[in-house]
């Protein structure tokens, strides 16, 4: 191969390469050891201040950090050097949570020299989660009795107050189906009952409920 193919085949390349990397819509860059970027897609130069990919080539990765998140990554790039596999973990910065995975890049002597990152911007997955946590626990405070379980009666969910309510533990409660907990004349109607909710999406009726010492607890569901 000529001179003149090998720069051919590397404009071809580049030609190539760039615009898949930048095709990416999260962040992806190559540093060495030392923790300067060699190439960056365009994504990661914008969360970082700059304009394009090529604003951040030879820039060191670790000052464009705040301390303590350059401190976590720096750690988790020695881990990747150490046992030569990839790693992936959460941080956080400026407000923002990303998902980061580092791949270990060989030589040809089987050496890591260089690391391929990538970073997902998981800011609304955390805020959903976050949401949902905070419902959860308004759910499992609430003053009244509030379940959930399947077609077949068996429970997935109890809260707080329903566990005083009987007397159980939430490990005994759930391993109860809905059919032993219901009083006889109860139970028989469960069928019935459920297919109700199943064509109307909600129904309301007087019930009774077994107590964990046998004593019965009159309650009015209103399922949904």
């Amino acid at each position: 191969m000529t001179k003149n193919d090998g720069r051919e085949r590397s404009v071809l390349f580049e030609d190539l390469f760039t615009p898949m990397l930048n095709s990416i819509t999260e962040s992806a860059f190559l540093i060495d050891l030392d923790g300067v970027v060699l190439v960056a897609n365009d994504i990661t130069s914008r969360r970082m201040g700059f304009s394009r990919g090529e604003d951040l080539v030879g820039r060191n990765i670790f000052e464009l950090f705040p301390p303590e998140v350059a401190a976590i990554r720096r750690a988790r790039i020695e881990e990747v050097v150490s046992t030569r596999e990839p790693v992936q973990f959460e941080d956080e910065r400026s407000g923002r949570y990303f998902f980061n995975s580092i791949y270990p890049v060989f030589d040809s002597s089987g050496k890591v020299s260089r690391l391929s990152v990538f970073a997902m911007d998981i800011t609304p997955q955390k805020a959903q989660e976050e949401r949902l946590s905070l419902l959860g626990e308004m759910v499992d405070r609430a003053p009244a009795s509030i379940t959930i379980h399947d077609d077949e009666g068996n429970f997935i969910y109890a809260n707080r107050e329903t566990l005083r309510l009987h007397g159980y533990s939430e490990e005994e409660f759930l391993s109860i189906n809905l059919k032993e907990l219901d009083v006889p004349e109860s139970a028989a109607h469960i069928e019935e009952r459920m297919r109700l909710i199943s064509e109307k999406g909600e129904a309301s009726f007087e019930s009774a409920h077994f107590h964990k010492d046998g004593s019965v607890i009159p309650v009015a569901p209103y399922p949904c």
